[in-house]
Order: C-alpha cells, then structure tokens, then sequence
C-alpha cells in the first residue's frame, strides 16, 4: 500500500490547498465511479502557459532525473509527515521520476496543458482503491510542486534580470496549474472512495477482528481505515441482521462506526467510541438494528486489541441466548466465564447441586424456578410468591429445602454467590443440551 503512494506522489504540483481537510473531501455518499481518464474543457483548456515558463520547463526536460532525486529526497526528509520512509528508494525514484516528466510536458508543450490532470485524475482514482489517505498524497504533492518550482527559477539563465521578473510573474500561472490539477485528483478520490469504500472496509476489519495482528499491518489498516492506532474502541457481535443494505463505514451520533459480515452470517460492529460509554454504543445499535441479539466486549485501547474484543463480545453474545436484547460484557461477566469454560461449569453444578440434578425432573424444576424467581426479586418471598402464584410460606419451604440438599446457606454470602452461579451454569449447560 505504502509503495503505491510513492508510485503516485511525483505527478502533479501543489499549490497552497490545506483548507480543505481530505476527510470532507471524500466522504460524499452516492457518487458515481470516477473515468478512467480526467473530464476535459475549460479548466484543461486555461490559458495558454507564459512563455518564460514554457522556455524553463522546456530547460528540465533534458534533466528530469536529477529533478526526481532531489524531490525524492526532500519527500524523504519529513518520513513522519509523509509516511515514505518504508518505501524502496529505487521504486520512489521512478515513480518521481515519471511523475516530473509530465508536469515539465505539461508546461512545455501547449498541446498537452491537459496531460498532467488526466494523470492527476487516475491518480486520485488508483489511492483511494488502494486506501492511500488523501490529505498525506495532497501534502506530498505540494511537497513535489515545490521542489518543481525551484528547478524551473533555477533553469533560468542567472544574469537575465527580466526573464527572472516575468518569471517571478508567472508564479501564479504555475499554482493554478498545480490547483487545477489537485481539484481533479480530489474529485477522483472522492468519487472511488464512495464506490470502494465497502469493499475495503470489510477485509480490514476482518484482518484486525481475527487478532495477533503484525503492527505493520495495524498501521495498513489504520491507513485504510482512516482510524487512529489508538483509541478508545469497541466491538459488538450481532445476531439476527439484515445485511443486504449493511453500510461498512458511517457517522452514527459522536461514533464512528464500521461493520464486516462474518461467514456465520453475524454482522461485528466495531465503533471508534472517543469520549462516549458502551452504553451508549448499545443505544446506537439499538436503534440501528431493531430486533437484533448483541453482545458488546469492553473498551480497547487501539486497533491492535480488536481480536480479544471480538473475543469478549461473542461471549456476551452467548450470554443472551434466544432473546432480542444488547447486552455489554460487564453485566454478565459471571455468565461469560461459565461461557468460557463450560468444563468447569459442568464440574460446578455436580458440586453444588449434585443431589438436586439427581430429583425427578417437576421436583427439580420446581425447586430451581422458586430460587432462580427469590434472585430476580432480590430475595423478597413474597415477590417471588406472587410471580409464581404460590403462597410466601411455599417459596420459604422449597428455599429451605434447597439448602438441605445442597448444604448451603441463602444467608451466607459466599454460599449465595455459589448456588447463583450454579444456577447460571445448570440452565447454561440445559440450553446446549436442548440446541
């Protein structure tokens, strides 16, 4: 991916066009794929290059190699900003090369003033395929035009003071040229970003999603992405979602939200959550998807931890069983290690219900019902008597007779914590046995 940024930085000229982010620039939905070729007309028919210009560009053809090394190596001095410093320096020599061959071209020939934006045009087509981020090629560009400009001063002969005056004249014409051709590039880009866009995100969710992810291909798929490194991220795992209609990448509230369907048919939803809770993740899916089961893991802090929230997410996922609900991790954390290790699940509910399991099946049922019913009313008798349709006395008798058989104490905390999630790893183990 980085190579190819170095095969199309060197083409077109950059004037001064920071003011508009390269995130606006290609986020428009609904766009149609861009030609193969740049739109001609009036803005490749502009006014004809001056010819002090034309006579300086005409000086670089016959050195355009060396044009290419410099500009190499002023893209080079600034790695951090321009993110070439892992590109081979014989493929960003060629690809330079090339790219200052058709600007001298452009400026010298008049016939082909539009070369340079049907190339700038491909350009911008071939990065946004490839997920090369638009604002670093914008700045790279520039970065390129600049270097240009001074070669084409310096291809003036030093004791022509009036050629140098004209020259200075002509700095304008030549920024034109260089907006002419950005303003292509980035109508390009955006137009293939819009229609790639899907087809992209999903492959590099999916790389980040399966986990033990090289930091090489983290910072790929940050690039491709556009996402931080780093973050505060999360994970859902979903059930029950149409996915004819699913968009791979949008603003959803403060989220920035991406979803890649899995080959089970489940839709993983990964949100870039900044300052926002998981409940409010939750909310957004939700509303997003009505109906759906969801199981959100816990805030990672980078890309490179999505696999292990992933991971966590398909257990809360579990933990929701049959019902249309979105669940987040942290409220079903003991469920969720019963989730991750059924054998030791099994082994607790020999344990501790041991001689209940052995009741015949109305007995034990009844029994589990009544104290699964005491829990989900916080240990009120009389509550439970009511969901049940029993007298209190009943609930207390068929309570007392479950700490008989099981040898614990409903008024021990311990053994309390014990018999709830023995009940969890009995209707856990009932569920899979039924499936």
């Amino acid at each position: 991916m980085l190579t190819y940024v170095a095969k199309v930085v060197m083409p077109v000229r950059h004037g001064d066009i920071a003011a508009t982010p390269a995130r606006q620039l290609v986020g428009h939905e609904g766009s149609a794929a861009a030609p193969a070729v740049a739109p001609t007309g009036a803005g490749a028919a502009e006014c004809t290059t001056p010819a002090v210009l034309r006579a300086a560009a005409r000086a670089l053809l016959g050195n355009t190699a060396e044009l290419a090394v410099d500009a190499c190596a002023h893209l080079r001095s600034e790695p951090a900003r321009y993110g070439l410093s892992v590109i081979a320096l014989t493929d960003l020599l060629a690809a330079v090369h090339i790219g200052v061959e058709a600007c001298a071209r452009s400026l010298a020939e008049p016939e082909r003033l539009a070369d340079s934006g049907a190339f700038a045009w491909n350009v911008g087509a071939g990065c946004a395929e490839s997920c090369v981020p638009a604002e670093g090629l914008i700045r790279a560009y520039r970065a390129v035009a600049a270097v240009f400009w001074d070669r084409l001063v310096d291809a003036l002969p030093t004791d022509d003071l009036p050629r140098g005056r004209e020259m200075a004249r002509c700095a304008n014409d030549f920024w034109r040229h260089v907006d002419r051709d950005i303003g292509l590039l980035v109508e390009s880009y955006r137009r293939t970003a819009t229609v790639h866009r899907a087809r992209h995100v999903q492959p590099l969710l999916r790389l980040l999603l399966r986990g033990n992810v090289e930091g090489l291909d983290v910072s790929a798929a940050a690039i491709g992405l556009d996402a931080p490194i780093r973050g505060r991220y999360a994970v859902a795992s979903l059930r029950m979602v149409p996915v004819s209609a699913l968009v791979a990448r949008e603003q959803i509230d403060d989220l920035t939200v991406f979803r890649t369907v899995n080959h089970d048919g489940g839709v993983t939803v990964v949100a870039l959550l900044g300052e926002r809770t998981l409940a409010h993740f939750g909310a957004v899916i939700a509303r997003a998807h009505p109906g759906v089961s969801g199981g959100i893991g816990p805030v990672v802090g980078g890309l490179s931890e999505l696999g292990r929230a992933r991971e966590l997410a398909d257990l809360a996922l579990e933990s929701v069983a049959d019902r249309t609900e979105v669940v987040v991790l942290a409220d079903r954390m003991c469920l969720a290690l019963l989730l991750a290790r059924r054998d030791l699940a099994t082994e607790h509910v020999a344990c501790v219900f041991g001689r209940v399991v052995e009741l015949d099946g109305g007995d034990r049922k009844s029994l589990l019902d009544t104290f699964g019913t005491w829990v989900s009313c916080g240990g009120s008798a009389v509550r439970a008597a009511e969901v049940l349709f029993c007298h209190p006395n009943t609930v207390s008798n068929r309570l007392r007779r479950l700490e008989r058989l099981t040898g614990k104490h409903l008024d021990r905390p311990r053994d309390l914590a014990e018999l709830v999630l023995a009940l969890d790893a009995y209707l856990l183990l009932a569920r899979d046995d039924h499936r």
